[in-house]
């Protein structure tokens, strides 16, 4: 699953080809994830930011991973333990598959396009299914009650957060994936994780509070975490283009800015129920899902990442939360 030479100068081709700088709008899908009811997703365009219209998945969506150049969104269903298969060109769902695992949750595209991982909480396993052939399906026995994933941007390793034991597993995705390694995070409930983008390290967000750092080069971790004000409710983590800021979100109500060269935590930014995380394709947008719990009418919140702002707030209908959100390439 390695990528080749020539499949990276094809997609970099591509990728200028179809620059989001020459789009018009941003595309956001929203899941609302009120389960046992509205199983659906809802597209947001920008800017000027609108709610558009809405489609049904299939029971509890979570999680949302576009294809390379955003023709297909998939969408985890983790009630239902299958998977949402939705063309954006005309934002019309497919055939749900089977995931491979019991409850996914995050979802992860390999750089190449050619898999789809996911991890199963319930079955403590990364699945990875063939985009070409969804009945393709390997998985790999990792930590206990997986959650957050990340792929490196050179498609060579995965690794997913497990929050029942603590640990991080290090999965190679060669031609057969192997776990290749566990890394113990000592006072870490691991959940959301993201990798920077030259893919020198993953950072890890904690339920009960800290960041950690992998350096990927050696999987080893650091020898203390980054400290944000904040004791619980950690929950995802998104990195900037460039590299040099990850934002936290923590459902007690903010998301911090971290400088990652440094570890200082900014100015909090004040977002009641702060869950889900996305970056916009150029950068300068940060959504925000309220992922407040039950029967309330949560918001998806829009940052201007220069200048760390709330611009925008909008919802999508009554008793809906917003855990899972994911911007179109």
């Amino acid at each position: 699953m390695h990528l080749h030479r020539t499949t990276m100068l094809t997609g970099l081709l591509a990728a200028t080809l179809a620059s989001p700088a020459a789009r018009a709008q941003y595309t956001l899908y929203v899941g609302n994830d009120q389960c046992p009811t509205n199983n659906s997703v809802t597209q947001f365009t920008g800017k000027p930011w609108a709610s558009g219209a809405t489609v049904p998945v299939g029971h509890c969506p979570a999680g949302i991973a576009f294809s390379p150049y955003g023709a297909t969104a998939w969408v985890m269903n983790a009630g239902a333990n299958t998977i949402t298969p939705i063309n954006t060109a005309t934002f019309t769902p497919g055939p749900a598959f089977n995931a491979g695992v019991t409850a996914p949750l995050f979802a992860a595209v390999t750089p190449d396009g050619q898999w789809l991982a996911t991890t199963g909480a319930g079955s403590n396993q990364l699945a990875l299914i063939a985009t070409g052939n969804t009945a393709v399906v390997k998985t790999v026995a990792v930590g206990a009650s997986p959650t957050g994933l990340a792929v490196l941007p050179d498609g060579s390793k995965a690794y997913t957060a497990n929050a029942g034991d603590s640990t991080v597993s290090v999965v190679s995705l060669g031609a057969t994936p192997k776990l290749k390694k566990t890394l113990s995070l000592p006072g870490c409930s691991p959940y959301g994780m993201a990798a920077t983008p030259d893919g020198s390290a993953v950072y890890v967000a904690c339920i009960t509070g800290p960041l950690w750092r992998i350096r990927t080069a050696k999987d080893k971790a650091d020898a203390a975490p980054i400290t944000l004000p904040q004791s619980s409710g950690g929950a995802q983590v998104v990195i900037t283009l460039d590299g040099k800021t990850a934002f936290v979100s923590n459902t007690n109500g903010a998301v911090y800015p971290v400088t990652l060269k440094t570890g200082a935590v900014g100015t909090p930014i004040a977002i009641p129920g702060a869950y889900g995380l996305a970056l916009s394709p150029d950068g300068k947008v940060l959504a925000v899902g309220n992922g407040d719990c039950c029967w309330l009418d949560t918001p998806v919140h829009f940052v201007k990442v220069s200048t760390q702002t709330v611009e925008t707030t909008l919802g999508t209908g009554t008793n809906y939360t917003h855990r899972w959100i994911a911007f179109r390439p």
